[in-house]
């Protein structure tokens, strides 16, 4: 089993009182190391590059975030005031899940503990979630050759448009109910991003919650 973890993930400073709960990495990797899951489960990941992001997203929305041109209206929708560690951060979240996912198709599961920005559009960031990691990743392995089709299984409780209109520019990629006769990745997002490949039939068998 491999998990990708950063501690960057939770050490980024945000202002006081901020509602996002940016300590919950740390804490659920706490949580996992406490089921007795060992060191040697856990991977530093690679940052994603600018040619994984493009492949859902606008390439003016991310050179404006990675050279901090982003208008003041943007950052406020995104959620996160901008920083070179929130750059660092994100750009690590992505690669995560694009190395978990690839992962996952060769020894049959992996995880990444951030993920699942599944309110990010193409041009733009929202709601906490900067770049579709989700959305990303499934490209990556179609863009690749390494998966036929992917299933993106989003049980967040409730709907992202975004995940739906990043989708829309890939066919392969399935979002939520669909059910189809050939998925090469599952990928999971509650509040997770959990990859699973399915070894026998396209069901969904028990995803790490």
């Amino acid at each position: 089993m491999q998990l990708y973890y950063h501690p960057l993930y939770s050490d980024l400073i945000l202002p006081e009182r901020h509602r996002f709960p940016i300590q919950k990495y740390k804490l659920l990797k706490t949580e996992i190391e406490n089921l007795g899951v060992s060191a040697i489960h856990f991977q530093e990941p690679k940052k994603a590059t600018k040619s994984q992001l493009s492949l859902c997203h606008s390439q003016r929305y991310i050179d404006d975030f990675l050279k901090g041109t982003l208008s003041n209206k943007a950052i406020k929708k995104m959620g996160f005031p901008y920083s070179n560690e929130l750059v660092e951060r994100t750009l690590l979240s992505v690669g995560a899940s694009i190395q978990s996912s690839e992962h996952a198709l060769k020894h049959g599961f992996s995880a990444n503990l951030s993920g699942g920005y599944h309110h990010a559009y193409c041009d733009y960031g929202s709601g906490f979630c900067i770049f579709n990691d989700l959305a990303i990743a499934a490209a990556h392995l179609i863009n690749t050759e390494q998966a036929d089709t992917v299933l993106i299984f989003d049980c967040d409780v409730h709907q992202a448009m975004a995940q739906h209109k990043s989708l829309k520019i890939i066919t392969k990629l399935l979002p939520a109910q669909f059910i189809v006769s050939k998925i090469s990745l599952v990928i999971n997002s509650n509040p997770l991003t959990i990859l699973h490949y399915p070894l026998k039939q396209p069901t969904l068998s028990t995803l790490l919650h």
